[in-house]
């Protein structure tokens, strides 16, 4: 597990140091460069990330289709020329440019190894011709929807160069290797932008629809759909249309926040944004669901005595319905107000409101509400990353108890107040804790990279997660 982050506590400290951190984070950020988002859930992908991550949707497929490319036989001078193929093909590393509001221009190369047979009257041979393809396309990203079947590509064209022709009979005419050669280039010139078109858009399709993933965890689902990109100088962004699916097969919307303030991004991966609100909704539905009874006992609460005294000489004692005999202590713990999660540079601070049910009974008699308080919690939270997974730990910050009710009617509950603190900072905030473990929110993956670090930070309204992918060899 790898600690990520502190929360302070001092109210003034804090905002000194939230203003020095926003200066100091976005001036030593070497490998980073600014992005105006747009959107605070989104996953932002650098151009060179880009590249690699098209390399690896694309190359596959051009392969496969270029396997299958043919050539016309030829009979130039008497030597036949037939089953000419492409036997081998070697992709240079592709290179792109991004065109904010339309898409990326994409440049892409090839080796070519063609392989065919030749015959001179009854001499056999074989004909090898090496060539190299260079091809460019802009691929029309802002118009991809997630319906389509595909993505947009126009302006596409392909230059093939010859690099080498080697015929293996004797006595071979200019004339044989110039049609040879005119016959291959002609080929390639008006075949491979089609193919190659194909590839892009088919490539990108896949590529953007691996991002639309259901990632399932302990209580649900996350359900991440891309809507159309947005193409910026240096990066793509693909904000996200998050939903969550409960464990009865309900899915709740997520709705965006207001556009996120600058974001830093990996200049060698992609960066993702977790807006708070998808924190919110998902943790809101995981922490107390459901009411919690915790019998108090010195095993499950160490001050249970303190409590138990406070409880009698406040309540019990001026209760004719209350046995002031030695009494068993339940505490139902239940939702009020559900945790809300608030983000900010460098800080992480939640809240939640509970209503603590405090009960007694003896014996076998029936369970007696003494009192009910509302709890409202402030909570200063430390960010983990866990293989992949972003999670939050909690430790109380503040605490305001309120009577709801009593037996007695009005109560002054000043002696309740220490005993009924402890039981929140030693057993609410524990239970808080172990529903956050069930509550990791995955981190996506863009197909395509591997990554080598990931680190998450949070920012106004949002996490921020840098992924950072191994560099590609020119």
């Amino acid at each position: 597990m790898s600690y990520l982050h502190s929360s302070c506590h001092c109210e003034w400290k804090r905002l000194l140091r939230l203003k020095m951190l926003k200066v100091l984070g976005f001036v030593l950020c070497g490998l980073l460069m600014s992005l105006q988002s747009s959107n605070a859930e989104s996953t932002i992908i650098s151009q060179e990330a880009y590249e690699k991550a098209c390399q690896d949707s694309t190359s596959s497929l051009f392969e496969s289709e270029m396997s299958k490319f043919t050539f016309p036989e030829l009979k130039v001078d008497s030597i036949a020329i037939k089953g000419l193929y492409i036997m081998n093909v070697t992709i240079l590393p592709i290179k792109a440019k991004c065109i904010p509001g339309v898409g990326v221009k994409v440049y892409f190369s090839a080796l070519l190894s063609i392989f065919g047979t030749c015959a001179n009257a009854l001499v056999p041979g074989v004909v090898t011709v090496t060539v190299r393809l260079n091809c460019s396309a802009l691929v029309l990203l802002e118009d991809y929807l997630p319906d389509n079947s595909s993505v947009g590509v126009r302006d596409y064209t392909c230059d093939a160069s010859l690099i080498d022709v080697k015929i293996s009979l004797s006595n071979i005419g200019v004339s044989v290797e110039a049609t040879l050669r005119n016959n291959i280039l002609f080929e390639l010139k008006n075949k491979a932008p089609k193919i190659l078109s194909s590839c892009f858009s088919i490539g990108h399709r896949k590529l953007l629809h691996c991002i639309n993933s259901v990632i399932a965890f302990e209580t649900g689902k996350i359900i991440y759909v891309p809507k159309p990109p947005k193409v910026h100088n240096y990066s793509i962004e693909i904000p996200l249309q998050t939903q969550y699916e409960t464990s009865d097969g309900k899915r709740i919307p997520i709705p965006s926040l207001p556009a996120s303030p600058e974001v830093m991004l990996a200049a060698n991966g992609t960066t993702e944004t977790i807006g708070e609100n998808t924190f919110t909704i998902i943790l809101s539905r995981i922490v107390f669901e459901k009411p919690k009874t915790i019998p108090c006992t010195p095993e499950t609460f160490p001050e249970t005595r303190a409590l138990e005294v406070a409880l009698n000489n406040t309540i019990v004692s001026k209760c004719p319905a209350c046995s002031s005999s030695p009494f068993s202590l339940v505490i139902i713990v239940e939702v009020v107000t559900p945790l809300k999660v608030h983000l900010d540079v460098n800080l992480c601070t939640m809240n939640i409101s509970l209503n603590l049910e405090i009960m007694s009974k003896k014996g076998n008699e029936s369970l007696l509400v003494l009192a009910v308080l509302e709890a409202k919690l402030g909570l200063a939270a430390t960010l983990h990353l866990t293989e992949g997974e972003v999670q939050f730990s909690v430790a109380l910050d503040s605490l305001t108890l309120s009577l709801v009710s009593s037996v007695n009617g009005t109560t002054d509950i000043k002696l309740l107040q220490e005993p009924l603190r402890a039981f929140v900072r030693e057993v609410i905030i524990n239970e808080i804790n172990s529903y956050l473990k069930i509550g990791k929110i995955p981190i996506l993956r863009i197909p395509g990279l591997t990554y080598t670090a990931v680190d998450c930070r949070p920012a106004q309204r949002c996490i921020v997660c840098h992924n950072y992918h191994k560099k590609k060899k020119n």
